[in-house]
């Protein structure tokens, strides 16, 4: 009894010890934002000022329904990506590898864009043209190869290699210039030891059971693109992809960007203040319903709301989530413990 009559006393104590959070999490959250701010700079310096968006398959493509309709829904969502780029740049980079004699080698699948918006230079031979795209099973598919493997094949040689299941005969038309990559803010992939295929459409129609799961695959690879916009655009783009992707009927598929949508510096500020207020309100209701405070739920109170402002700010901007409802659900779940606690203790003392 002596001891919460002693933490009654205190109630200045509580109000410098708001000031002290107050200017604590503030320096902290702006400090974040400045971190924040500077990744976000590097990021859009290595991507020469454009934010990627990046859309991923993430359901068991061999779980879906090995039928045509699977194929078409795929073929649907492609085309709704794919067409009037006024305000984005569709991309289809995947990295699915080929297997001969029963050994792997490094392959990855491109759009026709990438090699000219990539700056990759053809050594010998050609490039990819438009007709290369489209692929019937009995024909050729043009390959273009990494500078490393000049001294294994030559120019309009043809190999057998599997693909994703399915046996395929390819064609060399090419070979790239030595140190060609694809440089993102993700990651750097070096082609000197590539094989190079277009990211084909495949006319033929599926007959078996392996058939259909590697066109599904070949098809989910395809949706799994990345898409360039300016970073005025990105929130309006990413709104307008995860609207479609929500429409299909193929799966599920994430959807991440390589910078904020808005400054960080806002989101950090407003998250401060925000903090702060939160802080207030919960410590004030501890006080009425516990009549004390005691220091274990001073420091935790600080912890946990620290984690989760910090945890808020990444989740809400990915997921399009208000910072502030999930701030708010989120304290309410962690304090609620205590709040109990208060209450059966206040029940206890009046009796």
């Amino acid at each position: 009894m002596e001891k919460m009559k002693t933490y009654r006393k205190r109630p200045l104590f509580l109000f410098f010890l708001c000031i002290c959070c107050f200017i604590f999490l503030t320096f902290f959250c702006l400090l974040y934002g400045r971190v924040l701010q500077e990744l976000q700079n590097q990021t859009l310096i290595i991507d020469r000022g454009f934010a990627y968006i990046t859309l991923q398959h993430e359901s068991d493509p061999t779980q879906l329904p090995q039928t045509q309709e699977s194929l078409d829904g795929f073929d649907e969502l492609f085309a709704r990506l794919t067409e009037n780029q006024q305000k984005y740049t569709y991309y289809e980079i995947y990295r699915q590898p080929l297997f001969m004699d029963g050994d792997q080698h490094e392959s990855i699948q491109i759009s026709n864009n990438v090699i000219s918006d990539f700056s990759l230079e053809i050594n010998i031979g050609r490039g990819f043209r438009q007709e290369d795209f489209s692929s019937e099973k009995e024909n050729p598919i043009p390959i273009i190869l990494g500078s490393d493997l000049k001294d294994s094949y030559n120019l309009n040689d043809e190999f057998w290699a599997q693909y994703l299941y399915e046996d395929y005969l390819f064609k060399v038309i090419g070979f790239l210039s030595p140190g060609s990559q694809i440089q993102r803010s993700t990651g750097t992939i070096n082609l000197d030891s590539y094989y190079v295929m277009p990211s084909v459409e495949f006319t033929y129609r599926p007959t078996t059971e392996t058939q259909y799961i590697s066109q599904i695959i070949h098809r989910a690879n395809k949706t799994s693109g990345k898409i360039r916009v300016s970073p005025e655009n990105l929130q309006e783009v990413k709104n307008f992809v995860l609207d479609i992707l929500e429409q299909s009927q193929v799966g599920e598929f994430s959807c991440s960007s390589s910078i904020l949508s808005i400054s960080p510096s806002y989101i950090i500020i407003f998250s401060a203040i925000l903090l702060i207020g939160l802080f207030i309100v919960v410590i004030k209701i501890i006080w009425v319903l516990i009549k004390s405070i005691r220091p274990w739920v001073i420091i935790g109170s600080i912890i946990v709301m620290g984690s989760i402002s910090k945890v808020a700010f990444s989740v809400a901007t990915d997921l399009k989530i208000s910072v502030f409802l999930l701030q708010t659900v989120a304290l309410c779940l962690v304090l609620l413990v205590p709040i109990i606690i208060g209450s059966v203790r206040l029940k206890h003392q009046s009796n």
